[in-house]
């Protein structure tokens, strides 16, 4: 991982447990004061504070005691607390992998040019075109014309700039058609803004994840990524490169990457989410990225893009330029003629005979049908040998059996064996070589032009039966597989579409069991059958492949899910900590673990590094399986390190789990006390739990003395945690005291949250009076009364302290300097401290100040239409709710405005879902539907099948099924009966219709009935070879 990443990772992770924690409190409707009292109801006391800022950003993240606690009091279930540890693990990554090097200030400096430096590479190893003319060159040219800059390049120099002086870091991607000059606007911005700079280059995702993972990429390098796609589609690693790339480009500043990518169909299909599943979750994380900048590179040049490019090719003498010019005149396709773009698809449309052979022109088809197929990583020469050699005609195959290898040679060099050329003007090649490594083996894309060209025409070679046979036996790349299978059901090719979705599972692909459901037919469809094919079959080629089909066979398929647990127990490495760790985890989810218990991994497995070991602790432990948890403990006891705080901690509850350990639990207690590591605070706070429910008092004051010491006493925030942590636990008085008296005199008084975080610790630890007297006095009079998050903590920590007074003084100076009032919740609470304060006069203009001023589309908004309608501000509730449909809003906001009784405002916010989507596909209507029918709003439902039915596209095949599935879910038959009708007048028929319940062969023939038994069986060594794609590759 790059450096910066892990804690780019835990940042993203701590983002994702608060959203939890706050969806999760949205549900259940509970302000911080009821979840306050559930928790002590449940034995845990939290303060205000700290629930105010666990589910709030911009603050460290809560303990897991805190997240425990919250989650209980809003009625986690076990599934839910499971989710809420994974995820606050992910957020504490020194608890989970051990301490990080804290991360240097960043360098933007150039790093010495171990690479060449942009200025100096030469532009063809960039793949700029050369532009050439239609005839020789007299006397020669230069490798480029000169340069137009456009629009598109300043917005491109203006990406960049930023990054490169260090203040944020930036992908930045220049999107267009082929031949468009987007490769040639990244190579003048980087030689203009960057020349010296070294350019890192790696040739296919292979390389860029070596890069990635050898932390090579920071300030200073350009990491150059032409043709994205080649990184990011589809091809091995590209989910893994992806996310790596996006964590670094978060974590650390000044890092500059840049690349080219086609508008279709690469940025359209990778920034929107799959219609079955989503295997590009993480590419299109990296596109909608905050960190890329995607800079659209038009394919025509506008009126005075024109006459400024003619004053260049006169000023110049460039007589490129002036032809180019020329032969776009009409079309306006300038940049496209500078490298003969037009001229090859010409010369591919003149057909076999022509400028291309017989042989060379059913390779390209081939290569050129296999693009519309999805295949978009380059293309096998077995695999286009076996379906160009079957569209030939028996009068035009060579007799010669290297006689592909010497066709393909001619495509991509330009020259035949008999020195006549295959190229346009001695450059253009109509397919293109592309090696994984120097002197490997070759496969191969057709050129960039020539392809996008004629998808937009809508002129790609359809794909010919010996395609289909040849994809499905040479390719065993799992993602093009699954690709392949889409378009198979697109054309209702169902018994195809099964076969590669079965090698798709066989090579460990995971997300495509639902398509595998749809395609099948009807009429023979036994799901044990299916089932136990997929247990015994299913490619176990990673932890997350393991866990979906795991739970993909769970409760449904009792046998089947047996036989799978066994292969995953059977296959996972004993021995290796951390793969018995991961699949324990995965196991327990649906109650099998003791399968793989059952193998003893506890005394067979390699002592696991103490990060692990606590995990692995933890996970026996919280199942119960104390014996387990014991003997591991007994063989990590000797030399434990006991600087790491999780494994302490959990060494602790396991020796507490055995109940007859109490001298090991003694010694442990003491030595952990002594030595853990009290720079994690948080880590260590959790081992003084465990010492405290150890029934350890000295050992547990030791290690409390140990973390006064070492706390942070700027930090305000972090010592009301410790204060607040401290007097959970009996005898902790002193060591509170200590560092309150050490921390007092460091706070910031001008930030009323701070203030509040060391009122409650002094309150919680019996340290206020005399302390926090000089500092509240202070606080009150001078401190930042404009924002309402402090105004309304410090309140809080003012009227439990008793400062009654104090209290009134804060709130009457909040409300002559106009606290701002946009966090709804927030107003909420300051609503109810003003009336409890005496200052209730000031309610009905604090309220209508709220309404207005409210962030409307704030999840919170909720809280405040609940206490306007319990004040009897009807008409208050009204203009809110007029506000939040105005903002925008989905079924969350139609649930709320029904809660208030604002049904016509509900209906306007279901009007406007109705009305965006009704121009939408049926995808896109299938999920409003489903949404609908879940949120109990049938009504809406039918309204929107009736309007939208009679109009809505049926030229998918997918999102027709999926729309006549949710109409059928919704009890809407009539409608569904009407979108079946519709469908089957349509050329494209949906995926099943009574008509052809077999679907039809590839040769557009209807197909016989056919049944799953009769498919034939995989090979086993395409198995293996599929499997160690995968493995390798680690997308799955």
């Amino acid at each position: 991982m790059a450096d910066g990443a892990g804690g780019g990772a835990a940042e993203s992770a701590l983002a994702r447990l608060r959203k939890e924690l706050r969806h999760r409190r949205d549900c259940a409707g509970r302000t911080v004061d009821q979840l306050i009292a559930r928790a002590a109801a449940n034995g845990v006391r939290l303060g205000r504070t700290t629930v105010s800022q666990a589910f709030n950003d911009g603050h460290q993240a809560p303990t897991w005691r805190t997240v425990h606690a919250l989650a209980r009091a809003m009625g986690a279930e076990s599934a839910g607390l499971a989710r809420l540890r994974e995820l606050w693990e992910q957020a504490s990554p020194r608890e989970r992998e051990g301490a990080s090097l804290p991360q240097p200030r960043a360098d933007v400096s150039p790093a010495p040019p171990r690479e060449p430096a942009t200025a100096d590479v030469d532009p063809a190893l960039l793949e700029v075109h050369e532009a050439v003319l239609p005839g020789p060159a007299p006397g020669g040219l230069p490798f480029l014309t000169p340069y137009l800059s456009r629009r598109h390049d300043d917005e491109l120099r203006r990406c960049l700039e930023p990054a490169f002086a260090g203040e944020r870091s930036v992908l930045a991607l220049a999107t267009g058609g082929s031949s468009t000059g987007k490769t040639r606007s990244l190579y003048e911005a980087l030689r203009t803004l960057a020349p010296g700079r070294p350019l890192l280059r790696p040739r296919n995702h292979v390389g860029l994840l070596e890069l990635l993972r050898a932390r090579e990429l920071g300030p200073g390098p350009v990491l150059w990524l032409d043709e994205a796609q080649r990184f990011f589609h589809g091809g091995p690693g590209a989910e893994e490169a992806a996310d790596l790339l996006r964590l670094l480009l978060l974590a650390r500043p000044g890092v500059v990457a840049v690349g080219t990518m086609w508008t279709e169909p690469y940025q359209e299909l990778l920034a929107r989410p799959g219609t079955v599943a989503d295997p590009h979750s993480r590419v299109r994380a990296l596109l909608e990225s905050p960190a890329t900048r995607r800079v659209a590179v038009p394919d025509r040049l506008s009126g005075p893009d024109r006459v400024r490019w003619r004053e260049l090719a006169d000023s110049s003498g460039d007589q490129r330029m002036a032809d180019s010019l020329n032969a776009g005149a009409r079309d306006g396709l300038v940049v496209q003629h500078l490298s003969g773009g037009p001229e090859l698809r010409e010369a591919y449309r003149a057909g076999p005979g022509a400028h291309f052979s017989h042989v060379e022109h059913a390779l390209i088809s081939t290569a050129l049908a296999a693009r519309g197929l999805r295949h978009y990583a380059p293309v096998p020469g077995a695999l286009l040998a076996q379906a160009a050699d079957a569209a030939l005609d028996a009068r035009h195959r060579p007799a010669d059996p290297h006689w592909a290898d010497v066709a393909l040679r001619s495509l991509t060099s330009g020259a035949r064996p008999d020195g006549r050329r295959t190229d346009i003007r001695s450059t253009l090649t109509a397919l293109v070589a592309v090696r994984a490594t120097a002197g490997g083996e070759a496969a191969y894309e057709p050129a960039d032009y020539l392809e996008q060209a004629l998808r937009a025409e809508g002129a790609l070679p359809e794909p010919t039966p010996a395609l289909w046979r040849a994809l499905e036996e040479h390719t065993t790349d799992a993602h093009l597989l699954f690709a392949a299978a889409h378009e198979a059901h697109w054309r209702n090719f169902r018994k195809q579409e099964v076969r590669l979705l079965r090698r798709a599972i066989a090579a460990g692909h995971p997300h495509v069991l639902q398509s595998l459901m749809f395609a099948l037919p009807r009429e023979t469809w036994r799901g044990e059958d299916v089932m136990g094919w997929i247990a015994d079959h299913a490619g176990l080629v990673s932890r997350d492949s393991t866990r979906l089909f795991l739970w993909s066979l769970h409760g449904s398929w009792p046998e089947a899910e047996a036989r799978i647990v066994r292969r995953a127990v059977e296959r996972v490495d004993i021995t290796d900590p951390r793969d018995v760790t991961a699949l324990l985890s995965d196991l327990e989810q649906i109650g099998h673990e003791g399968v793989l218990l059952a193998r003893d991994p506890v005394a067979r497995m390699r002592l696991p590094e103490p990060p692990l070991a606590a995990r692995l602790l933890y996970r026996l432990r919280f199942r119960g399986h104390t014996d387990a948890a014991v003997r591991l403990a007994d063989r990590l006891l000797p030399g434990a390190d006991l600087t790491c705080a999780g494994l302490a901690a959990e060494l602790l509850g396991a020796l507490r789990a055995a109940g007859d350990r109490g001298a090991d639990l003694a010694a442990v207690a003491h030595e952990a006390a002594r030595r853990v590591d009290v720079s994690d605070q948080d880590s260590a706070l959790v081992v003084l739990e465990r010492l405290d429910e150890a029934g350890e008092p000295a050992a547990a004051r030791l290690l409390a003395g140990r973390i006064v010491a070492a706390a942070d006493v700027s930090d305000a925030e972090s010592v009301g945690c410790v204060l607040e942590e401290l007097r959970a636990y009996e005898g902790m008085t002193e060591p509170a005291r200590h560092l309150a008296e050490r921390a007092v005199g460091n706070v910031d008084l001008s930030v009323l949250e701070d203030v509040a975080f060391m009122l409650d610790g002094l309150r919680a630890t019996g340290a206020a009076g005399a302390l926090a007297e000089p500092f509240v006095a202070e606080a009150v009079r001078d401190g930042e009364a404009g924002q309402l998050p402090g105004v309304v903590l410090l309140l809080w920590s003012l009227k439990e302290l008793g400062e009654t007074e104090a209290a009134a003084r804060l709130a009457d100076r909040a409300l002559e300097e106009g606290t701002e009032l946009t966090d709804p919740e927030h107003a909420v609470y300051f609503l109810g401290e003003l009336a409890a304060l005496g200052r209730g006069g000031a309610v009905p203009e604090i309220a209508e100040r709220a309404v207005a001023e409210v962030d409307a589309g704030d999840t919170g908004v909720g809280f405040l239409l609940r206490e306007l309608r319990d004040m009897g501000r009807h008409d208050l509730v009204e203009r809110l709710a007029r506000r939040c449909v105005e903002r925008g809003g989905d079924l969350r906001l139609v649930r709320r405005l029904r809660e208030v009784g604002q049904d016509a405002w509900a209906e306007r916010v279901i009007d406007g879902l109705i009305a965006r989507d009704s121009s939408r596909g049926p995808y896109e209507l299938a999920l409003l539907l489903g949404d609908l029918v879940k949120a109990e709003e049938r009504t809406a439902a039918a309204r929107l099948a009736r309007d939208t039915v009679p109009e809505v596209a049926v030229s998918s095949a997918e999102g027709t099924n999926a729309l006549l599935q949710a109409l059928r879910a919704a009890g809407l038959p009539e409608a569904a009966t009407l979108l079946e009708a519709r469908a089957a007048r349509h050329p494209a028929a949906p995926a099943w219709s009574p008509r052809l319940p077999y679907g039809l062969e590839t040769d557009g023939s209807p197909a016989e009935p056919w049944a799953w038994g009769e498919l034939p069986e995989i090979d086993e060594a395409w198995c293996r070879r599929a499997r160690a794609v995968s493995r390798r590759t680690r997308w799955l």
